[in-house]
Formats: structure tokens, sequence, C-alpha cells
């Protein structure tokens, strides 16, 4: 999803030192190169949190009708089997396995890919400024 660090900044300063008043459409392209990449990020990350939290929603929803049906009946039967299987199969998304994928991790991810941009734009911007002045 991410261009390394160093390609980022090789290509941008190349592209400084070739066409100088350029800039301003180079940076739009970055821009929306960085925001389709975000939204999707944001898209998905809101669909695996919903998910589950609708599992637990119908969890608490079966609990509380589980309130209201007599327990000698099949359907109070058929709940408790629904509920079990709620329980032991409910919905977690992670990322390679090292952190579940929740909307918590929204703000730290934008944190990250933040930085990371502050940073390419700061090398780039002073390679640029060397490559003019040789």
């Amino acid at each position: 999803m991410f261009l390394t660090g160093t390609n980022v900044v090789y290509n941008v300063a190349l592209t400084i030192a070739d066409r100088y008043e350029d800039i301003d459409r180079l940076l739009y392209a970055v821009r929306f190169t960085s925001h389709r990449s975000t939204s999707a990020t944001v898209t998905v990350v809101f669909s695996c949190d919903l998910a589950v939290r609708k599992s637990k929603k119908l969890l608490v929803t079966c609990y509380k009708l589980e309130k209201y049906i007599p327990l000698d009946t099949r359907e109070n039967k058929e709940l408790v089997k629904l509920e079990d299987q709620i329980e032991n199969n409910s919905p977690v998304f992670l990322a390679a396995g090292f952190f579940q994928i929740n909307r918590s991790n929204l703000l730290q991810l934008l944190n990250a890919v933040t930085t990371y941009f502050i940073i390419v734009l700061q090398l780039t911007i002073q390679i640029g400024l060397s490559l003019l002045n040789h």
C-alpha cells in the first residue's frame, strides 16, 4: 500500500531537480494518492469494527430474549444453541496476526502515516534543495 521512504524521496528529489516549477502538481498527486489509501483503510477498519459490534449486539439480544421464552421449549433450546455459536465463533479481525483491527487503532494508524509523510516531505525538500544548489 505504501512505497518505501527511500523510493519516494529519490523520485520526488529527481522530479524537483528536473522541474522545480511543477512542485504544486507533484504535491497534489502525493496528497491524492495518500487520500485514496487512507480512505480505503478507514473503510476496512470501520467495516471490521462494525461486524464485531453487531455480533456482540446480537448476543445481548439473545440473552434478553431468553428471559421471555419458557425454559423447556424448542425455541429456548435453539436460542441457547445460537448463543453458543455466537460466543464461540464471534468475529475477530487481525492485522497479520499482530493486533486486532478496531476503531481505536485508526488514530494510531493515522498518526503513523502522518509522521511518515512529514519525514518524507522534510527529506525530499532537503534533498531537492541540495540538488538545486549543486
